[in-house]
């Protein structure tokens, strides 16, 4: 049998709306193995698809279940699917007319979403980059804050997943789009995504954050601050980084402020190293050295005399 078998079996019970029922009527034996769901799985998630994009409030649950079970039965096999799934899921969260979308699909869209990150976690962080470049329309100002908040919190499960090593290609690529975008609600977004990232519990932080917060405060020394008539879209990677701090500083208390305080220094100590040639001709221009106020002493005896 398969997880999707069990699903079915277990909400034809619960759930006897006419738009669920149509879908299992449809998909009929095709997933009664693994054997047969791996045969039929394009017609069984293009159908599954199908019923999710008619956005029936009744139905939306058994069906996000449905997802989540079949996603568990292929695993990797899955992936190939996960682009068309997502565009499925972000019209159903998130309609192009703006319209309202009922709290409890909000809740089981997302629920699943998760977990298909969770299966995925693996062929995701290969694929990072490319998964953002489709995924971060969810951050942007089209999109409705609550749902800006929820993708937020939700992809920041597969950053925690990424070595410190591969992250600078994915930052790379999140700037970018910072720049292309422009607008204040995706770097208030993309804030939202590193904060979650390294949040921990209990006022604490996440125990990669000695690793990854040094690359999330170099994104400053790309684009630091705006400048007297620089354009809009170098700004907007300092507001994306200043709003993770303020996030971190809300998020935190004093006892637990050294695991922020302890990295941060490092960084600016590390990016700001003490010019001693500029540092010794500010000391000329301003201050006389010894030999200076000596030799002006004698000339002045000299003078006199």
């Amino acid at each position: 049998t398969t997880f999707f078998k069990e699903t079915a079996l277990q909400w034809q019970e619960l759930n006897i709306s006419a738009n669920f029922t149509g879908f299992l009527r449809q998909v009929g034996s095709k997933a009664d193995s693994l054997a047969l769901l791996l045969l039929h799985q394009d017609e069984v998630v293009a159908t599954l698809l199908e019923y999710l994009r008619k956005r029936d409030a009744l139905s939306s649950e058994p069906l996000f279940a449905m997802l989540v079970a079949i996603a568990r039965d292929l695993r990797g096999d899955f992936y190939k699917h996960f682009q068309s799934v997502f565009e499925t899921l972000r019209e159903v969260v998130s309609p192009s007319d703006r319209s309202n979308v009922p709290s409890d699909m909000l809740a089981h869209g997302f629920r699943a979403l998760v977990y298909c990150f969770k299966f995925l976690r693996r062929q995701l962080v290969d694929d990072v980059v490319a998964v953002f470049e489709y995924y971060y329309v969810l951050l942007t100002a089209d999109v409705r804050d609550h749902i800006r908040e929820f993708a937020a919190e939700c992809f920041a499960y597969v950053l925690r997943k990424i070595s410190p090593a591969k992250l600078p290609e994915l930052l790379r690529a999140v700037m970018k789009l910072l720049q292309a975008d422009g607008s204040i609600e995706f770097a208030e977004s993309i804030g939202k995504l590193l904060f979650e990232s390294v949040r921990g519990v209990r006022h604490g932080f996440h125990s990669r954050l000695p690793s990854v917060w040094p690359l999330y405060l170099q994104m400053l020394t790309v684009h630091a601050v705006r400048p007297a008539g620089e354009d809009e879209d170098t700004w907007v990677v300092y507001l994306a980084v200043k709003n993770l701090v303020h996030r971190c500083l809300e998020h935190t208390r004093q006892e637990e402020s050294q695991a922020l305080w302890a990295p941060t220094l490092e960084a600016l100590r590390k990016w700001t190293p003490v010019d001693t040639a500029a540092a010794a001709g500010a000391t000329a221009a301003g201050t006389p050295s010894s030999k200076s106020k000596t030799t002006a002493a004698s000339s002045s005896a000299s003078s006199k005399a």
